[in-house]
């Protein structure tokens, strides 16, 4: 479930986002979790959040069946929605063009799923 709230302050918008299973189980079940949202501006939902957690392999495999990632992406496959969202965050590095990422699609949102070198990588983008 995605909960939006939205607040105006002085003419200012912040939008917090929130998946509260997923999101919570990489920050309270994994080590060394980032995570960074990307707002778009002005008065819209749409934001990317690209997210990463330290984990072993068969949590990956337990939260990939728990939460329903079950479609393998694709590379550059546009029907399948944008690619990995770019961030300036260091620790951001997900990997690219290869078949061990997994997609799982909504009607306004995209969100992916791979496991790399110990860690998950989360990406949601919501337009």
């Amino acid at each position: 479930m995605l909960l939006l709230v939205a607040t105006a302050v002085m003419g200012a918008t912040a939008i917090f986002q929130s998946r509260t299973g997923e999101l919570h189980d990489l920050e309270f079940k994994c080590t060394d979790f980032h995570t960074f949202v990307d707002q778009a501006p002005g008065w819209t939902a749409d934001f990317n959040r690209v997210s990463r957690a330290r984990c072993s392999e068969e949590f990956f495999e337990a939260f990939r069946t728990k939460y329903g990632f079950t479609i393998k992406r694709i590379p550059n496959q546009p029907s399948q929605g944008p690619d990995w969202s770019s961030s300036r965050e260091g620790w951001w590095n997900p990997p690219q063009n290869d078949t061990s990422t997994y997609l799982k699609r909504a009607r306004d949102e995209r969100t992916l799923l791979a496991f790399k070198d110990g860690f998950i990588y989360y990406d949601i983008s919501v337009w």
